[in-house]
């Protein structure tokens, strides 16, 4: 039963796209068609693709990029990878050295960051402390 169902389902679809078909070839001439088919799928594959978000007040359109920039930026950078990846592979002596070089100078800058931070807080503590019995100093003279 669910066989003639689907094929009296195909069957009427056939007819209303036959129909539809004809209707639009006699309605629309030929260049006409080809024309729209064509602005479509230009717009489709290049231009950005409107979304909207949210609703009420809280919405905002954003633009998203065309399947064009999307396919673009994706061949990219899968060739930019490629490239650098082959680079690194042909100057390993040089990156080597580079590599040493920013070890080094990150791990001083890192040791230096470390230095400073684990003396802030008491030093931040002290000026205070200082700041206060000076202010209280004046205060006490009536100087302030």
């Amino acid at each position: 039963m669910s066989n003639t169902n689907l094929t009296a389902t195909q069957s009427f679809e056939e007819k209303i796209k036959e129909r539809l078909t004809k209707d639009i070839g006699d309605l629309i001439p030929d260049e006409a068609l080809v024309a729209m088919i064509e602005k479509a799928t230009e717009d489709c594959f290049f231009e950005d693709q409107r979304k909207e978000t949210g609703t009420g007040f809280n919405s905002k359109t954003i633009y998203e990029d065309s399947v064009f920039k999307k396919l673009v930026k994706e061949l990219l950078a899968e060739r930019m990878d490629n490239a650098i990846r082959g680079w690194i592979d042909d100057n390993q002596e040089l990156m080597a050295k580079e590599l040493k070089s920013f070890i080094e100078t990150s791990a001083e800058e890192a040791v230096m960051k470390g230095i400073v931070s684990m003396f802030h807080l008491p030093f931040e503590s002290m000026k205070f402390q200082i700041q206060s019995e000076i202010t209280n100093k004046f205060n006490q003279h009536g100087m302030y």
